[in-house]
Order: structure tokens, then sequence, then C-alpha cells
């Protein structure tokens, strides 16, 4: 079976105005933390492809699924339920199971914190990024053993000191699904601290893009909201504080794969089998149909929450950073397992629970002498993660098996 993922059409207009003779085209510099400092892209010795908050704007990126449009070698795989399976690949390296108790090997970050599970990701839209980088390769020196396949980055835009500025946006897309985003710049003490606060909101209404033809329901609808807000002090020019909390609420009718290639005998015998109880299923397969046969609709509510403090202190020949961090992670799910309209396996995945407790210490700083232009760094980190899951099968009428891990 194969999980298909929604392609959203948009319809856009725009003016390209191209370089005239005389005109000298200038282009602007791109930063990056890939090497745990501030750094053009171009002088970074690794492989490296970066998109920043304009682009993604500009190429309507809303979603980790859609970054794969825009970021070369970056693959996106979606298993249900997100929490478990969602995890990114780069040149075809990565991992993707069914099981908890495994971390990907494509390490995800946002704004400098670690998650273990990067499907966790997959419930938050793009909103008020600053840039996402992307590290090809194996990272362990500086991201730790579990980033063996690369990095994927995530920046949000920090408070900008001395502007009060806002925008809210508001999209109608396919499928019936509204979307309303909003950002908000705050200056809280003149140069000193400043206050931001990002936030969307999408849903659909019920209108998924998929058709279940047992219940009559349209399923993998989208119904999900989250806000971020963080606070920027600036005592001195040598200290400089950041503290970030988010939190993300899902509850859509999602997810479910559809069959790509039916077995030769349903024609003949499963589906009147099916049909003699009053049930179906979906022969010939075809994916461009979006059609799925369940007897029972899925279900996914998730909650995702977190708070993290960034300290950074220069001195005269380094700079110490401290990152602090707290996560939290709650999903319950409900779905055929069986895949069709007849009533033979459910399951239910009650209230999985994923806390994580980092704190990460670096020292960078670069030396003029004895080795002009050397760039140092030396650190320590430290994770506590603790994962809590309860699963329910549901064998047709024979009642309940139930399995602790």
């Amino acid at each position: 079976m194969k999980i298909n993922t929604l392609s959203r059409s948009v319809i856009s207009c725009s003016l390209l105005l191209g370089a005239m003779p005389g005109y000298a085209v200038q282009l602007k510099e791109v930063m990056v933390t890939a090497q745990k400092r501030v750094q053009s892209v171009q002088d970074i010795p690794i492989s490296i492809a970066t998109v920043t908050g304009e682009d993604m704007r500009a190429k309507l990126v809303t979603d980790v699924f859609d970054l794969t449009a825009v970021i070369p070698a970056l693959e996106v795989r979606a298993v249900d339920p997100p929490s478990q399976g969602t995890a990114f690949a780069i040149r075809g390296l990565g991992t993707s199971v069914f099981n908890m108790g495994f971390e990907p090997t494509v390490a995800t970050f946002i704004d400098g914190v670690y998650r273990s599970r990067s499907g966790l990701v997959s419930g938050s839209d793009m909103i008020d990024m600053a840039r996402i980088e992307v590290l090809k390769g194996p990272q362990g020196t500086l991201f730790g053993k579990n980033s063996t396949g690369g990095v994927v980055a995530f920046h949000t835009n920090a408070p900008v000191m001395d502007e009060t500025s806002g925008e809210v946006s508001i999209g109608y897309e396919e499928y019936g699904t509204a979307r309303v985003n909003g950002i908000l710049n705050l200056p809280l003490v003149p140069g000193k601290a400043a206050a931001r606060f990002a936030g969307s909101y999408a849903n659909s209404d019920g209108d998924g893009w998929m058709d279940n033809k047992v219940s009559g329901n349209e399923i993998h609808d989208r119904d999900r909201w989250n806000i971020r807000g963080q606070l920027r002090w600036e005592p001195t020019d040598d200290l400089s504080v950041r503290l970030i909390g988010d939190y993300a609420k899902l509850d859509e009718k999602c997810c479910t794969p559809m069959r790509n290639k039916n077995d030769p005998r349903t024609g003949a015998v499963n589906g009147p089998l099916a049909a003699s109880i009053g049930s179906t299923i979906i022969d010939p397969a075809d994916l461009d149909d979006l059609d799925v046969a369940l007897n029972a609709d899925p279900e996914l509510e998730a909650e995702d929450w977190g708070i993290s403090g960034e300290l950074n202190w220069a001195f005269d020949v380094a700079t110490l950073t401290s990152i602090t961090a707290y996560r939290k992670y709650e999903d319950e799910g409900f779905k055929d397992n069986d895949f069709t309209g007849v009533d033979v396996l459910l399951s239910r995945q009650d209230l999985p629970e994923v806390s994580l407790f980092s704190q990460e210490l670096r020292l960078a700083g670069t030396w003029d002498r004895p080795f002009q232009g050397l760039d140092w760094t030396v650190g320590v980190y430290y994770a506590e993660e603790q994962i809590d899951v309860f699963n329910s099968f549901i064998w047709g009428q024979q009642g309940v098996i139930h399995s602790n891990t």
C-alpha cells in the first residue's frame, strides 16, 4: 500500500521584471548556523541547502510536506500515525518505522532544540520562518550520533527591537480549506527587549480530499491550530536571552493508506464476500480516484507543546551558549487496520506521551594566535526522554487484545 499525500491547487499572479542592460543585479547574502556559529552559506564546507522564509511564502510552503518542492534531495516520508512514522530522508537515506522506540537517522532541530521524533513537527504549519537549513550527510560532530543521514534545522524569526509590526493573511485552498495566519512584533524596552507572536489556524470543515465509500464521509480533512510566543532580552551588548513557548493542537479524520494493487482474486472472491455483508472493496485499485473502503473513519488527535531558553554570553575570546528545553507530545488515534470495508481489525492508540528534556552547553571562539583564523567549538549535551504508549487491537466482534509498550 502507498500513502498518497495532498497536493493543493493554487492560482497566483505575479509580475516578473528582468534585469535591464546597464543595471547590476545584487544577490542577497544568506547567513546560516550550520556549524553552530553565524556564517555565510558560501563559507560552509559541507553540502547544504537553504530556503528562506521569503522564498517559502512566495512558493506557498505551508507544511513540511511542501518542502520537497523547494529543497533538492529532501524527501518527507508519511506513515500513519505521524508521531511514529513521518520522517525526513536526504539523498534517499532516512528511517521511517512504526516503532516509537526508534529515532530517525535524519535529525530535526527547531531553533536549536532537538526533536527526537521528526513526525511530531508534521502537525505544525510553517508560520513565521526565517529559514530552513538542510545539511546533507553525517553531522555527528556537532549535532549528535542520531544525524547519520543529515539534519533538517528550522529557524523562526526572532523578536525585532524597536519595531512594531504585524500582519494577517487569510487564504482559501483546495478541498474547502480556510487558513488564517497572524504575526505580531512588539518592542517592550527600547533597544533592550521585544516580544513576538505567531499563530495559524486551518480548517476544511470536514471536507477532506479522500472519500470513504463505506461510510460516505470525506476523510483526510484539516483542523489544526498553533501559536508561538517569544521574548528577546539584551541587557548588555554581550548578553542576550531568548525565551520561546509554543502550543499546537490537531483534530482530524486521518490517516489511512490507499490501495495501489489488489489481490488477483479480489474481483472473483473478496469482492462478492464483502458485498454479501453489505461492504465493499475498491476494485480495481486506482490512486487517482482518491477512494478508500473502510468500515470506520480514521481519527487523529494530537497535542504538542514546549518551552525553551537560549542564552548567549560573549567574552573577549569566546561565546558561551546555553540552550535548555522541555517538550511534551500526546496523541490519540483510531483506524481500520485491515484497510477494507470488512470488519476484521481495528486499532486504537490511546494517548502516547513523549516528553523530552534537553540541555546544551557550548563554548565557541576563534584563535588569532598561534593559529590565526582557527575556529573552535567545545560543548556538552544532555537529554532525557520518556515514551509511554498504550495500544488496543479490536478483532471484529471477538473482543479486545491489549499490549503495553
